[in-house]
């Protein structure tokens, strides 16, 4: 069953929605007149909150430890389903990320008009919203098949590149694309899906990302002053974006996977902190 893993916030015509899209749009009414807020994740009504034991095992009272789902997912279906998603959602670093993307037209990925995912091309389609995961940003994108819209896929761009998938039904299915692009179709681990490994043109374009939201937010912190309220926080995001384009230049530049990495790592960590500047 499809779970949206977006909230829409900028539609591009409400006409254009399915009732499942509209019933996540923010300031939209619904048939039985509630009303969807800021952060509203459900179709009809917010399901009780699970107990701290809903998804426990046997012999665990407040779910499962990782030694113990480990353990179980050696004989339980569950279990193995489970710690695979778990597995594969910290190599992506996001329940709903599904890789990134290469080949960005128009702009940088706040403002690109076209890119490619999975050797497939996709264009913005004006709608934006924002991830229910954690509220990240994002721009929508369809897949450009030439007979129409609604034909291909759907996906969900962050301004970091990174693509997310459009409901929970395809993350999987959608990485495993990713990976088969990238030419790793043959290396599935135990987790179900291969830690991402950029290729350099993908690397070099995350790091021209990073240089032009650096001095993007130079400009932005030059124009409104040093006595703005805002004024420190562009400049810390100019200095994180500016670590992160370093690191990802030397993840390009590494003579070997363990160098690759340590730099990916670093990258990645200083990625997150200009996100949350």
């Amino acid at each position: 069953m499809k779970k949206p893993v977006i909230l829409i916030t900028k539609p591009e015509s409400l006409g254009e929605l399915s009732a499942l899209q509209k019933a996540h749009v923010k300031g939209y009414t619904r048939s039985d007149g509630t009303f969807v807020k800021e952060h509203d994740t459900s179709v009809t009504a917010k399901p009780k909150a699970a107990s701290p034991s809903a998804n426990k095992f046997p012999g665990e009272k407040n779910g499962p430890s990782d030694a113990s789902l480990k353990q179980f997912a050696q004989t339980d279906p569950k279990a193995k389903a489970k710690l695979d998603k778990q597995e594969a959602d910290k190599k992506y670093g996001h329940p709903n990320v599904v890789g990134h993307a290469e080949n960005l037209k128009g702009g940088d990925a706040s403002k690109a008009h076209g890119m490619h995912f999975a050797g497939k091309e996709y264009i913005a389609s004006g709608k934006e919203g924002k991830s229910m995961h954690d509220d990240t940003p994002v721009r929508h994108f369809t897949e450009l098949t030439g007979t129409g819209d609604d034909d291909g896929e759907h996906v969900w761009m962050d301004h970091s590149g990174r693509v997310h998938a459009d409901d929970t039904s395809s993350v999987k299915r959608l990485r495993g694309e990713y990976e088969a692009h990238a030419g790793k179709a043959d290396q599935k681990p135990a987790g179900g899906a291969a830690k991402p490994k950029h290729s350099a043109a993908t690397l070099s374009a995350l790091a021209d990302q990073h240089e032009a939201e650096s001095e993007r937010q130079d400009k932005l912190a030059t124009k409104k002053g040093a006595n703005h309220p805002d004024y420190e926080k562009h400049v810390i995001a100019s200095a994180h974006h500016a670590k992160a384009q370093r690191y990802a230049e030397k993840a390009r530049d590494a003579k070997d996977e363990g160098e690759r990495d340590a730099n990916l790592a670093e990258h990645a960590r200083y990625k997150a902190l200009a996100e949350k500047a």
